[in-house]
């Protein structure tokens, strides 16, 4: 899809091809002039910023409940959409507040992008069609901020729990490949944790928040590779020192 760039990093999708209704596109004519005119600002910005806000939020909130919403990112080749989910549906609340954390600097976005005159009313989009394509752009950093403040309310939890000895269930499995590993003592896990450096400490309290190896190589600035290395040393040191107390 064709892009133009309008400077300050900011990227502007092409519209779609197809054609909307000559009404609804004079008259969205009509109101980008009134907003021309009142310099993007006061009564005629707010209404016509309330208004287009409700729109985006209906159909971000529901393409995220529906599991559309990444999928429509990488449909359009939103930069970092790769990196998306494949397909996962988010619980209302979840819907909720990335559709807000999506809209809300994209609004911003889309002011600076009506003042420079980007939107045509022959190029097949209407005002608040064109936004919901704007949005789209903030998708993977509203992603990715939810998943960064999940991970630090998770990894609390998780790493309390490793330094005292007690584990919890992951999202694909256990965190010990065999059950008597959940016998190490607190003590002995406490020495183990304290032991590592901080880059391994942080990939074992992602790993036991339930994060796969290639997300995990993400945040810590590590390959995948070196991350299983990580967790497969650390793992197999609590093995040998439990047998050997």
């Amino acid at each position: 899809m064709p892009r133009q760039k309008l400077g300050h990093h900011l990227e502007v999708a092409a519209p779609p091809a197809e054609q909307g209704d000559p009404e609804d596109m004079a008259a969205d004519q009509e109101t980008l002039a009134a907003l021309q005119k009142a310099d993007f600002a006061g009564p005629v910005w707010e209404a016509f910023r309330e208004a287009t806000y409700g729109y985006g939020f209906r159909v971000i909130e529901k393409w995220a409940r529906e599991g559309k919403l990444f999928e429509e990112c990488r449909r359009r080749g939103v930069l970092g959409s790769t990196e998306l989910p494949v397909a996962r549906r988010l619980h209302v609340d979840e819907a909720h507040d990335i559709a807000v954390d999506i809209l809300i600097p994209a609004m911003g976005a889309f002011r600076r992008v009506l003042g420079a005159a980007v939107w045509k009313p022959d190029g097949g989009a209407s005002l608040r069609t064109f936004f919901v394509h704007q949005a789209l752009f903030h998708v993977p950093a509203a992603y990715w901020k939810a998943v960064e403040a999940q991970h630090a309310e998770r990894q609390a939890i998780s790493v309390e729990q490793l330094r005292e000895g007690t584990w919890f269930q992951r999202g694909d499995g256990l965190a010990w490949s065999e059950p008597e590993d959940a016998a190490i003592t607190a003590t002995t896990m406490r020495e183990l944790v304290e032991g590592v450096p901080t880059v391994t400490r942080r990939v074992i309290g992602l790993d036991l928040s339930g994060f796969r190896h290639a997300e995990i190589g993400r945040r810590a600035g590590l390959s995948r590779s070196a991350v299983s290395s990580q967790l497969e040393r650390f793992y197999a040191r609590a093995r040998v020192r439990r047998l050997a107390a």
